[in-house]
């Protein structure tokens, strides 16, 4: 099942960018639920079982909806051509989380959390400003990260501080960008990356 997931999810995505319509999907659905749906939902499930393994935490899963909020879009496609997941204590964004996402294009594995809540903000700052931050700033040095949400460095945090861009973060992720090509299953290839990103993970926790 998950030697085929990545190729079968990427060609119905594919598919889907170019014909993302209700009707086109409705005839498509059973190929959706037996390609890409149901091996989704065991892959998030094996996943799970792994990560919880590696990090010593229960981690549950999530995948997110296939079909798009359009109420406040000027994009008015009804579906997500891409298949995106986490795995987190709280099955959400709100701790931080392991993410994976399959697109027509792109395969992409990553951790963080998207928002920090006032008191991890404030802890996040602290520890990025201190001796800890040092310590992060050498694990993340192998990912891609996320653009800040600042401009500006916030008070009382001088602006040439030397890890001035992480200070800028209100929430936090890197990312590795896998090849999409790669023959293996795509639970081999998720777990690899876990792995490397595990460090990344325990750091943020520990706020």
């Amino acid at each position: 099942m998950f030697s085929t997931l990545l190729p079968n999810a990427r060609a119905f995505f594919t598919d889907l960018a170019a014909n993302n319509s209700r009707d086109w999907f409705l005839a498509h659905k059973d190929s959706y639920d037996a390609k890409v749906a149901t091996p989704g939902k065991a892959l998030a499930e094996a996943l799970s079982a792994r990560l919880t393994a590696l990090t010593g935490h229960e981690m549950r899963p999530k995948i997110f909806r296939q079909n798009r909020d359009i109420r406040f879009s000027k994009d008015k496609s009804p579906y997500k051509a891409h298949l995106h997941m986490l795995w987190s204590e709280s099955g959400d964004r709100d701790t931080p989380a392991f993410f994976l996402g399959i697109d027509p294009g792109a395969l992409t594995a990553g951790t963080g959390q998207f928002g920090f809540a006032k008191p991890q903000l404030e802890r996040w700052r602290a520890a990025v400003a201190g001796p800890e931050g040092e310590k992060l700033a050498a694990l993340i040095a192998p990912f891609r990260l996320r653009d800040p949400e600042l401009k500006r460095v916030p008070a009382p945090y001088p602006a040439d501080h030397p890890r001035a861009q992480l200070l800028r973060h209100k929430g936090f992720s890197a990312w590795l960008d896998l090849d999409p090509d790669d023959p293996r299953p795509v639970d081999e290839i998720a777990t690899d990356a876990f792995e490397r990103l595990a460090p990344v993970w325990r750091w943020l926790t520990a706020l």
